[in-house]
């Protein structure tokens, strides 16, 4: 019984996070906040989600393969997204006007319209 209401709890819990993400993949004005958002909102859905299958399922096999994926998901999904900023800012991708500051820009990584003008 507790069992079920917190895989519930879990499932409910992860559709509301990857909401938000939806909703900030759209609100969102540069790639690297787009990228932020599903960094963070989809990949604690995701997991919330498999716990809450884990819990549900009432089965140690299924709820060991789903404990599995999220420990995947939570290793590989940040690191993904990290790369995939990091490409886009080599590649260019414009940063939004409201940014304070470049850190990459920083610690050295040079932009294509810098390595331009050098």
């Amino acid at each position: 019984m507790i069992l079920t209401w917190l895989g519930v709890a879990a499932c409910s819990g992860g559709v509301f996070f990857m909401t938000i993400a939806a909703i900030g993949l759209v609100r969102m004005s540069d790639t690297y906040m787009r990228l932020h958002c599903s960094a963070k909102s989809a990949t604690l859905g995701v997991v919330l989600v498999l716990l809450g299958a884990a819990a549900l399922s009432g089965e140690w096999p299924v709820a060991i393969r789903c404990l599995a994926a999220a420990g995947f998901f939570l290793a590989t999904a940040p690191i993904g997204c990290h790369i995939l900023a990091r490409a886009a800012y080599r590649a260019g991708a414009p940063l939004s006007p409201r940014t304070l500051s470049d850190a990459w820009g920083v610690h050295g990584v040079k932009r294509p319209v810098e390595r331009e003008r050098e």
